[in-house]
């Protein structure tokens, strides 16, 4: 069997049953409550087994400690020199939008990809807040704004920075006056770029596409009310000014000495060391830029002649879901992508998603995209119930005492006996939960004296050697990280 061969089993439950590399890449969701022990349980289950097989991925924090952890994962494994930790004052940088542009494949630096990539954090950005009646109207404004921009800076300087994005729509002119005025000709950045790029020599395409923007900026911008003007340039600079100062403009404005390819190619594991708790809303959506990065390069990517897997590692997934997760999930198994995605419970989810409808019907189509489901402890009433319902009912024996009409659910009576004094005992089949919700409240949440934490494992259409049914109790020992 070749290394990397779909049905080599991977990660042993019991001395039975194993997930395979092909179950592995359908991905995996891990649910439990604090303290559970879904950490030092499962997680650190599949972050060694990646680590002991030999594949690339990219890991997301949340807590301070988690890069810790993981460097000390690498060395029991001998992958330390695999390691490459993205900190503040480090070695590892990537100008993220640069390397979009300048990334091998005809598909690089189209503008409406990268317009995406940058849309996204407005997403993230735009969580809790709400909508309202014209909150199209403000999506559209702002994505024709940067559409533009990044056509500009293109035709000036063939490559796109987040730098170049933000010093443009910060120094476009704010009303017709300033078209006008000595000034704003001879300091602004927006305008520089426009004549760098009308003295190049460009492609018919793309001088169309230059001419339409600098139209934009000069001849519809200006004219716009300047409450309207400023709601939507504001809309924008709110997203690229975090990458404008200190860390992250450190990390991903600068140079590129780490690439996505390297993890595939070279079996290097990125850590995203800029945990939510340390580094708050930078952090956040530092990380998921990085993410989505990463799963474009991971999608386009050969694997016929690059077959390496990769694992996309999130404790605390939420942080960092977006709407493009589901469509990354949906071909990741192609990708050779083991997706891990931790959280507590449903509605954290939920919630990160938008909440409402819409953001439940974005969940639950990642959930169903992530085939493995791993249920730790959990008191969450919502995400017990959604357990149970899927690994789903059967008809179970039940026995009852006294004189009673049968239950809508009850399929017929098996014996039915008279016990003492008279008393009516019945054995009927009812159809019932294989694992009621409050199986999740009951499992063993690890800790002293034992060290073991307890989960329901569920795959569809497995059916697992030890139990003959579709889902597993298993018991993880508990790494100490």
């Amino acid at each position: 069997m070749t290394p990397w061969n779909l049905d080599r089993p991977l990660l042993r439950l019991s001395s039975v049953d194993a997930l395979t590399l092909g179950q592995l890449m359908q991905g995996v969701l891990v649910l439990g409550a604090t303290g559970c022990g879904k950490s030092t349980g499962s997680l650190y289950a599949l972050a060694m087994t990646f680590l002991a097989a030999g594949f690339g991925g990219l890991v997301l924090t949340v807590k301070p400690d988690e890069a810790a952890i993981w460097k000390r994962y690498a060395a029991r494994l001998g992958r330390e020199q695999d390691l490459i930790v993205v900190s503040p004052g480090g070695p590892f940088k990537c100008n993220l939008l640069k390397y979009e542009c300048e990334r091998p494949g005809p598909g690089k630096a189209q503008t409406e990809n990268l317009y995406r990539l940058l849309s996204s954090l407005s997403e993230l950005n735009e969580r809790g807040q709400g909508g309202s009646q014209n909150e199209s109207y403000w999506r559209n404004a702002q994505a024709q704004l940067l559409r533009n921009t990044i056509e500009i800076c293109k035709a000036a300087y063939g490559t796109v920075s987040i730098g170049d994005i933000h010093e443009l729509i910060r120094t476009a002119p704010q009303s017709p006056a300033d078209l006008e005025s000595d000034r704003w000709r001879e300091q602004s950045f927006c305008l520089r770029s426009i004549l760098i790029a009308e003295e190049k020599e460009l492609p018919s395409s793309q001088r169309k596409d230059f001419e339409h923007a600098a139209s934009y900026f000069i001849g519809e911008l200006p004219y716009l009310a300047d409450r309207t003007r400023s709601s939507i340039v504001t809309g924008v600079t709110g997203i690229t000014d975090v990458f404008m100062r200190g860390a992250l403009r450190e990390l991903f404005c600068t140079e590129t000495t780490f690439i996505p390819e390297m993890t595939y190619l070279q079996g290097r594991i990125v850590i995203l060391d800029l945990s939510v708790k340390e580094f708050g809303e930078t952090g956040r959506m530092a990380q998921t830029l990085c993410k989505l990065i990463f799963q474009r390069a991971f999608e386009r990517r050969d694997v016929q002649n690059h077959p390496r897997p990769v694992f996309l590692f999130a404790d605390e997934g939420q942080e960092f879901t977006t709407s493009d997760d589901r469509v990354f999930q949906a071909t990741a198994r192609s990708s050779r992508v083991a997706t891990v995605l931790a959280t507590q419970n449903l509605p954290s989810l939920y919630s990160a998603l938008g909440g409402g409808d819409a953001g439940r019907q974005q969940a639950d189509a990642l959930l169903g995209n992530l085939q493995t489901k791993v249920f730790h402890a959990n008191g969450d009433t919502i995400t017990n119930e959604w357990a149970s319902n899927m690994i789903a009912k059967s008809w179970q024996y039940r026995t009852t005492l006294g004189s009673s009409t049968p239950g809508p659910n009850e399929h017929r009576s098996l014996l039915q006996t008279i016990g003492p004094q008279g008393t009516n005992s019945s054995v009927s089949e009812q159809l019932d939960f294989d694992v009621p919700p409050q199986t999740f409240t009951q499992l063993t949440m690890g800790g002293s004296p034992d060290f073991v934490s307890e989960a329901v494992i569920f795959h569809p259409g497995k059916s697992w050697n030890l139990s003959g049914k579709n889902h597993l109790r298993v018991l993880f020992p508990q790494g100490v990280s």
